[in-house]
Parts: structure tokens; C-alpha cells; sequence
């Protein structure tokens, strides 16, 4: 009985992260011009807004987590593994825009 009441609870759960997650996608989209090529600070400006946006779902994703029950389920596991995931991807973003933010600054100007 109680596994099926935990059964149920995950299901619900992932149903309603499964939601948010498609609501989420929808309001973020982006949509390009199909006009002239940005430069590279616009280009580098939007990188880093992205970042944050994602870093805001993250976020959403973390406090997600502490609704799963303590115990130790495949399903909180997975969370904590795309968790981490997204982490160590937005932590090496993050790395590239300051790297091309100072390979930039170490051009002369033309």
C-alpha cells in the first residue's frame, strides 16, 4: 500500500515537473532575426543572458528536488544527476564567456 502511495506521489510529481518544464521552454524561447550577423559583444551580452535565465530554471530544478521524499528513489537520483549536470555545463559556460572576455580585452583595438 505504500508503494503504491509513493508510486503515485512520484508520478504526480513528474507529471507536474513535466509541465513547468514545457511552460518554462515556452516562455524562454528565442527566436533569431534572420537579419545581419550580431557582433561579438552583442553575441557575448546574449551568452551571458542566457546563462542566467538557465541558471534561474536550475534553480527551479533544485527546489523541484526537495519536493521528492528523502528516501533514496531512481527517480530523486535522476533529479540530482540532471541537477549536476547542468551545473558543470553552466559552470563551463560561464568559463568560456570569461575567457573570450579576456582574450578580448588582450586585442588591439583596430
Amino acid at each position: 500500500m505504500l508503494g503504491r502511495i509513493v508510486l503515485i506521489s512520484l508520478f504526480a510529481l513528474f507529471a507536474a515537473i513535466t509541465s513547468a518544464s514545457a511552460q518554462t521552454q515556452d516562455k524562454y524561447s528565442v527566436e533569431t532575426p534572420q537579419g545581419k550577423p550580431e557582433s561579438h559583444d552583442g553575441q557575448s551580452a546574449d551568452l551571458k543572458s542566457e546563462v542566467q535565465r538557465m541558471r534561474v530554471i536550475l534553480g527551479q530544478m533544485q527546489s523541484n528536488l526537495a519536493f521528492v521524499q528523502n528516501t533514496t528513489t531512481p527517480l530523486k537520483h535522476q533529479f540530482e544527476l540532471e541537477i549536476e549536470m547542468w551545473q558543470v555545463a553552466l559552470d563551463e559556460m560561464d568559463h568560456r564567456i570569461r575567457e573570450t572576455g579576456h582574450s578580448d580585452s588582450e586585442r588591439p583595438e583596430k
